[in-house]
């Protein structure tokens, strides 16, 4: 299939959640089969999830043309996070394994949105930098918030896995990981979906809510 073709029927669902994309994989042919969310990145997505968005740069860097359609279709919110990424010296097409978006809605705070980067890079380095560029870490509960460019802050959550966004949102994270929200493997209907698509090198799922919303914005009374 052409790229371009791909692309024009790929990117309105991954960055808007278009009618008929409750559930989209975009599958390459000849790609690696892609790893899965791990458990700590599971761990912070809340139960009440409108939208999740993976993208699997271990499987497509192999992949010139994967790459390239990466590029194009990529919503605003995931190339927002590889610049915060860049900014703490992490490269995402070399230090990531993979890269989601989670938006998630509260209950006071509307909708909110983090990112959640796994990969090889280094903890001790990238915390070093922070060290030497003297920035300090303020705690919540047990973990240490590092503020990063454009207004984010980021937490480690394991050795290589990184949590980061706006710092309301990865608290509200950080609460679901500790067991003060739900996470989303309480939410039969999306860790179901999840579990449908997971292995494709880019994918993602919106909730039945979150589809409705789109199709009323983009379609007006003729929803």
């Amino acid at each position: 299939m052409r790229i371009d073709s791909v692309m024009k029927s790929v990117k309105p669902c991954l960055s808007r959640g278009m009618p008929g994309c409750v559930m989209l994989a975009v599958l390459f042919v000849g790609i690696a089969h892609a790893m899965p969310l791990n458990s700590s990145a599971r761990a912070v997505v809340p139960a009440d999830l409108q939208q999740l968005i993976s993208v699997d740069y271990r499987a497509l860097k192999d992949s010139p043309t994967a790459m390239q359609l990466k590029q194009q279709l990529m919503p605003d919110n995931i190339k927002e996070f590889e610049a915060a990424l860049k900014g703490v010296g992490i490269d995402p097409d070399k230090d990531v394994d993979t890269l989601a978006f989670a938006a998630f809605r509260t209950a006071k705070q509307g909708t909110k949105g983090v990112g959640v980067a796994a990969g090889p890079f280094a903890m001790k380095a990238v915390l070093k930098k922070m060290t030497v560029r003297k920035i300090k870490p303020t705690k919540y509960r047990t973990s240490s918030i590092y503020p990063m460019d454009g207004g984010m802050v980021m937490v480690f959550l394991d050795d290589s896995t990184l949590l980061f966004g706006e710092i309301s949102a990865v608290k509200l994270a950080l609460d679901t990981r500790d067991g003060e929200i739900l996470n989303v493997d309480t939410n039969a209907t999306m860790a179901d979906m999840m579990s449908n698509v997971d292995s494709a090198p880019v994918w993602s799922i919106l909730d039945q809510q979150g589809t409705q919303n789109v199709m009323r914005s983009a379609l007006g009374e003729a929803a």
